[in-house]
């Protein structure tokens, strides 16, 4: 009569319980263990227990094809999208260089000009056309360094502001180094009501210094963190990426306490960022870590966080698609050129086309076709809501492929979504005993 869902987590909380996350509907029930036990036997009592997890979606109707529910579900994502969104590389050029970057250590000094911004918008409005479905977009502004041409993202965004058919359904976010923000600036994301204004620290003072200078060797931390602060004074969504590995993580000590002494924290969302063979320059191997440390390494630091008040999410939204995965989302470089993933950008071979024509080529319908969670359904993952079958990006870094599948649920889904639905598990449980 009915069935547990196929992307059900379990986890056997106590002697009692069992706490149930279903990761395609988001939802999770806290159920006493000797009922679970009964629903895996079929025996279905009318406790309301079986409505409960039948609004849940965690228990379905035995007949019902759950594989083709996910194969319609993630293809209206795909192809009906309600939400989009694009980054811009307002430049490849950077005044940083950190050692790290996987856009590599030499930037060359390409700029979007405003010709290129005009035909963005042009495109814009051609996506609209081709998609009645799309109700916001996200316009992420990226670089190098993004405020380098912050004349262009002005430009851009006074563009829109004339444009009342896709005005209102604008969002915009910037990642920057902050080290030129001016008062201006700060104005100008108020008044177009930025929704994240992201930077990176990459560990205590000495290490940030040492690790993200300019490249005229100015050190770069006591700026970051006055620019931080003058941005939650005007109530700016700020979000600080904190850029962890093998050799700086025993600063974050320091930097927590650093951070608390320095900003307003409290209005800040911080994100732990591991840096990672895939994710940097690869003539840095000295601070990647591998696969079996991040997630130990991770889970210290987040408990660091944590226990000082600092605002970190423990499970990320899911990410079921990304960039290179939609019909509709691309990264734009300064001339004009299209790519499906910024991983991606610094090879001309993988660009799927340009803002200047409608048709893409073939790259692009090769990465949009692709169905790599088809043999994730097969295995019955669980965790395949999350990841939409593996990141076509790192598979790419690492493989050279975007076809075979980056899978990381034993080294990242298993650990992680284990540890924190039982700590979300147990906090619902103090209400029962």
């Amino acid at each position: 009569m009915y069935k547990m869902s196929m992307f059900n987590i379990c986890l056997d909380l106590n002697s009692r319980f069992v706490g149930l996350y279903n990761t395609l509907h988001d939802s999770a029930a806290l159920i006493e263990k000797n009922t679970y036990n009964d629903l895996l036997n079929f025996r279905f009592e009318e406790d309301g227990t079986v409505d409960l997890l039948l609004n849940e979606k965690i228990l379905i109707e035995e007949s019902f094809n759950e594989a083709m529910y996910f194969r319609y579900f993630i293809n209206k994502l795909k192809y009906s999208p309600s939400y989009i969104n694009f980054t811009l590389l307002l430049t490849s050029n950077c005044n940083y260089s950190c050692e790290y970057c996987f856009e590599g250590f030499e930037k060359n000094h390409k700029h979007m000009t405003e010709r290129i911004a005009s035909e963005f918008i042009t495109y814009i409005k051609r996506v609209l056309t081709n998609h009645s479905s799309v109700r916001k977009i996200l316009i992420v502004f990226y670089g190098g360094e993004p405020l380098l041409n912050k004349k262009i993202m002005k430009f851009i965004c006074n563009l829109i502001e004339e444009n009342g058919e896709i005005r209102d359904k604008v969002d915009y976010s910037i990642t920057t180094n902050l080290s030129l923000l001016t008062d201006q600036d700060i104005d100008f994301f108020v008044y177009h009501n930025f929704n994240s204004i992201q930077v990176a620290l990459d560990g205590s003072r000495s290490i940030h210094d040492k690790r993200r200078n300019k490249k005229n060797g100015d050190r770069t931390f006591d700026l970051t963190m006055k620019n931080i602060q003058k941005l939650t004074k005007q109530d700016l969504p700020v979000i600080v990426i904190l850029n962890f590995d093998k050799v700086n993580f025993d600063s974050f000590d320091q930097l927590i306490s650093e951070i608390k002494s320095s900003i307003d924290y409290k209005k800040i969302e911080f994100v732990l960022n591991p840096i990672t063979q895939t994710m940097g320059n690869k003539n840095c191997k000295k601070i990647f870590m591998e696969e079996n440390e991040e997630v130990s390494i991770y889970l210290d630091l987040y408990n660091k966080l944590i226990d000082n008040g600092l605002n970190i999410n423990s499970l990320s939204p899911k990410n079921m698609l990304c960039m290179a995965t939609k019909d509709v989302a691309a990264l734009i470089v300064p001339n004009g050129d299209i790519y499906k993933c910024g991983l991606m950008m610094n090879d001309e071979t993988k660009k799927i086309g340009t803002i200047f024509n409608e048709n893409y080529n073939s790259n692009f319908y090769e990465m949009i076709t692709d169905t790599p969670w088809e043999v994730c359904l097969e295995e019955r993952c669980k965790y395949l809501p999350v990841c939409g079958g593996g990141c076509i990006g790192l598979n790419f870094v690492k493989n050279k492929s975007t076809s075979s599948i980056h899978c990381e649920k034993e080294t990242y889904f298993d650990r992680l979504y284990t540890y924190f639905l039982t700590e979300q598990f147990r906090e619902q449980m103090v209400n029962f005993t």
